[in-house]
């Protein structure tokens, strides 16, 4: 129960309702929640004498309805099932988007974190593949409500979860079930293509390889390690690879599905039959990976599901929601398809 020395605030009344802080928050500023959810809700809230945050709602009426979105690809499926979902879940509260395309460019993030100029946005949402200590460092100079997403987990410093909402994904654990689920085709000789490890995505991923091959026992095979993109050319140029090397692995996983597609078309041109040759596995589950041929087999990794509940954060911080920071980590799952499976 809230002490009674004090307004009861939304985290009392999720605790009295066992609902969601946030599920509270949505209820109290007219969000989208169940009529059972919101008469609880609003019972109680009047129960426990609830007062709204009005310095929260005297800002709110200085609003810009602008949040910023700084995004590191445009060129991505997966980052456009994120942005229209980011999009939906913020204009049904009449806030609009505005995009920064970062091309991943540390030093392009660091300048627009920098420059950001406060009275002219409601709120900042950075979406980066590779977090470091020079981000925090900046965003701690931002003062609006703040979304961080890495699609990994590797954050660098312990505190972060305390500080900033955070929306990312366990994308190591999707290598490992990758690579685990190629080991478990009869599979020894596998080689990875990726992301450069020079980033925290890029190392979280190799990691998750590594790991499979060394819970396994198995040899990593250094010349069959190809890290530096994410691209489709990138993925050609790695089978090209690959393929002067005289000796082919029997599997490939890879970071990305658009790496993949390089894959087939460079195994393609010589006559290299996918998987009877070699079997490969992508991440992102992108529409494409069904339609390809053969079907890829792709690790999912929701980025409609991190689009939607960065949204849901960054509006509940904007109606003045006062729990501890948030940390969402979403895990991935293995889609097997017909490019990693042994045929008969």
């Amino acid at each position: 129960m809230a002490d009674m020395l004090r307004p009861a605030t939304i985290y009392d009344i999720a605790k009295a309702t066992k609902y969601s802080a946030s599920t509270v928050s949505r209820a109290l500023n007219g969000g989208v929640v169940s009529e059972e959810a919101k008469e609880i809700i609003l019972r109680t809230a009047k129960r426990m004498n609830y007062q709204p945050n009005n310095a929260a709602r005297s800002l709110k009426s200085k609003s810009t309805k602008q949040i910023l979105l700084s995004i590191p690809h445009l060129d991505s499926a997966f980052y456009f099932d994120l942005i229209e979902t980011l999009n939906q879940v913020v204009s049904a509260k009449g806030f609009s988007l505005l995009l920064q395309h970062t091309y991943a460019s540390e030093k392009k993030e660091l300048s627009l974190l920098k420059n950001i100029q406060i009275n002219n946005i409601d709120a900042l949402i950075m979406i980066s593949i590779n977090i470091t200590e020079r981000h925090l460092k900046e965003l701690r100079h931002i003062h609006c409500p703040k979304v961080i997403s890495s699609i990994g987990l590797d954050i660098p410093g312990n505190n972060t979860a305390a500080n900033y909402d955070y929306v990312g994904v366990n994308t190591g654990e999707g290598i490992f079930l990758a690579t685990e689920h190629l080991i478990k085709q009869g599979h020894s000789d596998i080689g990875y293509v990726g992301l450069s490890l020079d980033s925290h995505t890029g190392k979280e991923r190799y990691n998750g390889y590594e790991s499979a091959m060394r819970k396994w026992g198995l040899h990593i095979t250094p010349q069959n390690i190809i890290v530096g993109g994410y691209t489709m050319n990138f993925g050609y140029d790695a089978g090209r690879q690959l393929l002067r090397t005289g000796k082919l692995p029997s599997a490939v996983v890879t970071t990305c599905d658009h790496i993949c597609f390089g894959l087939y078309r460079a195994f393609e041109e010589v006559g290299i039959c996918i998987p009877e040759d070699i079997a490969l596995v992508g991440m992102d589950n992108i529409d494409l990976s069904t339609v390809i041929k053969p079907k890829l087999s792709s690790v999912a990794i929701a980025s409609a599901e991190i689009g939607r509940k960065a949204g849901e954060l960054i509006l509940d911080r904007l109606n003045g929601w006062d729990a501890p920071k948030q940390n969402v980590v979403f895990k991935p799952h293995l889609v097997i398809r017909e490019s990693s499976v042994r045929l008969l």
